[in-house]
């Protein structure tokens, strides 16, 4: 592309690619890594969970958007392509608690900012871009403070598919919970998301970047920390699944690595040049 050169990108799924429920999306105008919500129910359509639902639909919908679209109206686009899917595909769900929903991070070359929505990452000359969800952060560090009181520490943790997650058990209906909290602004706890409705200005955390930050990259939160290269990310992930494959220790998670993952999560990444 003319205006965006790709430097680096991958995208590979915690267990199959036809699982991932991650995606990204290059065109003349936007970069953007969309992370699909972990489905919480066991609804497919044509062999897609919500969540690849949802990374699909922000894809396409950032993929045809015009050049100087805002985040108001990617927001409002996103909303009429999920209300066109609801009245298009029998959901036998509520579509306002089990309903589609998508994390992730924009960056527009008309607007030269980048917009979060969730919990995905960027990075551009040494600026740090991250809009962590709260109950996240809670329940990852009640999950590690319960192995904790379970398990002896060792120097490497070790996986054993045998042992009780009983810390998992006790925080999985708490982050069910914590969904009446997606964008909403009037509690300390609200974060944003793609899920059909309008999502507050305050939920959204934009960076307008300055003229000298042309080499940019994103991911998605399968990483728990985002370099300026591929390999130096891709580096820390091994070292960190490593050391901490139980996701208690270095990396606080609501989950470790389950039998049959690659890891904690699907993982996307992209670096690129912008012309300006």
């Amino acid at each position: 592309m003319g205006n965006i050169q790709v430097i680096d990108s991958f995208i590979e799924g915690k267990i199959l690619p036809e699982k991932c429920e991650d995606a990204y999306v290059v065109t003349e105008d936007f970069v953007a890594v969309i992370d699909g919500v972990t489905s919480k129910t066991p609804f497919e359509h044509k062999g897609k969970t919500t969540g690849r639902l949802g990374s699909e639909i922000v894809s396409e919908v950032i993929r045809n958007i015009k050049a100087d679209a805002n985040i108001t109206e990617i927001n409002q686009a996103v909303n009429e392509a999920f209300e066109a899917f609801y009245e298009k595909v029998d959901f036998p769900y509520d579509p306002y608690v089990e309903e589609l929903q998508a994390a992730a991070i924009i960056y527009s070359r008309h607007h030269h900012t980048i917009w979060l929505i969730g919990d995905c990452m960027g990075l551009s000359n040494g600026l740090f871009m991250s809009n962590p969800k709260r109950s996240d952060v809670v329940l990852e560090e009640l999950r590690s403070l319960l192995w904790w009181f379970n398990h002896e520490r060792s120097d490497v943790l070790k996986y054993d598919p045998d042992q009780s997650d009983r810390g998992r058990e006790i925080v999985t209906p708490w982050d069910t919970q914590a969904r009446q909290f997606c964008n909403d602004d009037s509690t300390p706890f609200g974060y944003s998301v793609f899920n059909g409705e309008m999502i507050p200005e305050s939920l959204i955390k934009t960076y307008k970047l300055d003229d000298s930050m042309t080499e940019i990259a994103l991911c998605s939160d399968g990483y728990p920390k985002i370099f300026d290269t591929l390999e130096e990310t891709e580096a820390y992930l091994q070292k960190v699944l490593e050391e901490d494959p139980n996701s208690v220790d270095i990396n606080p998670r609501q989950k470790g690595i389950l039998p049959g993952q690659k890891n904690y999560d699907d993982r996307t990444y992209i670096s690129f040049q912008v012309k300006r």
